[in-house]
C-alpha cells in the first residue's frame, strides 16, 4: 500500500496529481537546535525572535527527492505558511556509510553563508532517528534541466507579453515563500567517489589512448528526467545550435555562479560540488547554489587537501592524482560547467570511469571548429581554466570576472552590482501555481516510495553522541 495519499487541502499552488506523503510520527523524546526565527506574516530567519524546531512544527506536503541516505521533502512551515525543503537523513544510514563528519562540516559551513545566489540553510533539528536540515525552497528546478531537458517556463522575452504579478524583492518576507530546493540526487549521475582507491587503480591501470571527437557525445547520463517540455519558441530562443544554451544566457548564468563562488573563497572555503545540478533556480529564474557536504573551511590554512571527492566530470586532475589541491580546484569545475553550459555535453565525458579519468588527467579540452570560430572568447576563458597544472591555471574568480568574455556582458561594477541585486531580467523565469509548486521536480515513483518508507531505520547511539553539535 502506498504511504502517499491525494492532496486534500486547499491550497491552489497543489494539483490532483501531486501526493501528500503521510509525515513520519514524531518520537516522545526530540532534540532540537535554535536557529530559525519568526516575524508575523512569514517565517524571517533574520528577525530577532529565536525558537526552536521540531518536526510537529511542519506539515509535510509532498516528496522533491530521494537520495543515498537522505529524502528532500516539500514541507509547510505550520505558524508562518512558508514553503521549505526539509532534507531528512536517516542517522543509521549516515553512520553506516561514514558520513557523520561531513554531515556536522556541512551544516557548519552552509549556516554561515549568506549569499543572493547561495540558498539558505535556516536551521537544524533532530530526533531519536533523524537529521533534519530546513532549507530555502527553489521551485524552479535544476539548471541542469534547462540545459537538458527543456522545463516549461517563459523566457525574458515573453515576459513583456505575460500578465503576471510583480515579483517581491529579496528584502521582502514574501519572498520567503520561494524558500528552496535541496539536491534530487541521482543514483546513476552524482558519481560520488566513495573508494579512492579503486579508482586511483582504474586510472593508472587505463590504455585507452583513442582519439576522441568533441562532439563524440551528447552529455552526461542521468537515469532521472524532468516531467514538462518547453514550447518550441522557448526552446528556440534558450538554446544555440550545439546543443547548449545561447552565450547570452550562458553568461548570466555562470555569472551568478561565479558571484557565488567568489564569495565563497573569500570565506576561505573550497566548494569542492560544482556542476548543473547544484544550481537551483528561485522563482524569479536566478539560480543558486546548494549542497556543501564536500567544502571545505579554512582552505588557505590547508597545505595538503587530498580527499577524492565531488563528481567525477567536475573533478580536478589533481583531485583525481590524489594530489594537494586549493580553491583552483573549484576553479577548474568552473570551466566544466561552462563548457557544459554552452555545448550540452562535458569535455571529458566517457561512459567508462577510467577512460573519462585518463581524459581529465591527459586530454587537452576540445571545442567544435565552428564553436571556436564563433566563440573566441568562451574558448579562450575555458581553455585558461582548464589547465591541467593548477601552477598555470587561473587562481581567483575575480580573475574570471575580468577575462573580456564577461566583460562583453557585465562591463563595468555597476552592472555587477544590478546582478547582485537581482535587478537584471534572467533567460528563463519558471511558471508556477504558488509557493507550494513542485511541477519543476520529478514525481516519486512506486518503487521509489518503497524506498521512501523503509528508509528511516533505527539508530542506536554507541554512547559517542557524535550528532550532538548538529
Amino acid at each position: 500500500m502506498s504511504a502517499c495519499a491525494a492532496v486534500t487541502n486547499n491550497d491552489a499552488a497543489l494539483t490532483p496529481e501531486h501526493e501528500l506523503c503521510t509525515p513520519r510520527k514524531p518520537k516522545s523524546r526530540t532534540r532540537t537546535s535554535s536557529y530559525c526565527k519568526y516575524s508575523e506574516n512569514a517565517w524571517d530567519p533574520d528577525d530577532s525572535e529565536l525558537v526552536t524546531l521540531r518536526m510537529t512544527d511542519f506539515e509535510v506536503m509532498g516528496v522533491l527527492g530521494v537520495g543515498t541516505y537522505g529524502v528532500v521533502k516539500l514541507a509547510k512551515h505550520i505558524r508562518s505558511g512558508s514553503s521549505v525543503a526539509l532534507k531528512v537523513l536517516s542517522k543509521e544510514h549516515v553512520v553506516s556509510m561514514r558520513q557523520e563528519k561531513h554531515i556536522l562540516r556541512e551544516r557548519m559551513v552552509h549556516m554561515r553563508l549568506r549569499h543572493p545566489f547561495i540558498a539558505r540553510l535556516y536551521g537544524t533539528f533532530q530526533d531519536e532517528d533523524c537529521l533534519y536540515l530546513v532549507i530555502e525552497y527553489l521551485p524552479g528546478g535544476e539548471l541542469w534541466s534547462v540545459v537538458y531537458a527543456n522545463d516549461e517556463g517563459s523566457d525574458a522575452a515573453q515576459q513583456e507579453n505575460d500578465e503576471q504579478e510583480p515579483l517581491p524583492s529579496d528584502d521582502s518576507p514574501a519572498l520567503l515563500d520561494v524558500i528552496s530546493v535541496a539536491v534530487t540526487t541521482s543514483k546513476q549521475d552524482q558519481q560520488t567517489i566513495a573508494n579512492e582507491e579503486q579508482l586511483n587503480q582504474e586510472l593508472m591501470s587505463s590504455k585507452d589512448d583513442a582519439p576522441r571527437s568533441p562532439t563524440s557525445t551528447r552529455g552526461r547520463r542521468r537515469s532521472d528526467a524532468p516531467a514538462v517540455t518547453l514550447d518550441a519558441r522557448s526552446r528556440g530562443l534558450l538554446r544555440n545550435r550545439f546543443g547548449g544554451l545561447k552565450e547570452v544566457h550562458s553568461a548570466f548564468y555562470l555569472a551568478c555562479v561565479l558571484c557565488a563562488l567568489e564569495y565563497v573563497h573569500r570565506e576561505d572555503m573550497l566548494y569542492r560540488d560544482l556542476k548543473l545540478e547544484n544550481l537551483v533556480l528561485d522563482r524569479q529564474g536566478y539560480p543558486k547554489v546548494l549542497d556543501f557536504g564536500f567544502a571545505k573551511p579554512n582552505a588557505a590554512k590547508t597545505s595538503r587537501n587530498m580527499t577524492l571527492c565531488g563528481s567525477m566530470d567536475y573533478m580536478a586532475p589533481e583531485i583525481l592524482l590524489h594530489e594537494p589541491h586549493d580553491q583552483r580546484a573549484d576553479v577548474w569545475s568552473f570551466g566544466v560547467l561552462m563548457y557544459e553550459m554552452l555545448l550540452g555535453n562535458t569535455p571529458f565525458y566517457h561512459d567508462n570511469p577510467r577512460e573519462q579519468g585518463r581524459r581529465i588527467t591527459n586530454d587537452p579540452v576540445l571545442f567544435p571548429a565552428d564553436f571556436e570560430e564563433e566563440h573566441p572568447l568562451a574558448c579562450d576563458l575555458i581553455s585558461r581554466l582548464l589547465v591541467k597544472n593548477p601552477d598555470e591555471r587561473i587562481r581567483r574568480m575575480h580573475d574570471i570576472k575580468l577575462h573580456a568574455f564577461f566583460a562583453r556582458y557585465y562591463d563595468s561594477a555597476k552592472s555587477w552590482e544590478l546582478l547582485l541585486k537581482k535587478q537584471l531580467p534572467p533567460p528563463f523565469v519558471p511558471k508556477l501555481s504558488g509557493p507550494f509548486d513542485t511541477s519543476f521536480f520529478q514525481t516519486i515513483d512506486e518503487e521509489e516510495e518503497d524506498e521512501l518508507n523503509e528508509f528511516v531505520q533505527p539508530y542506536v547511539d554507541d554512547g559517542s553522541d557524535i550528532f550532538s553539535a548538529f
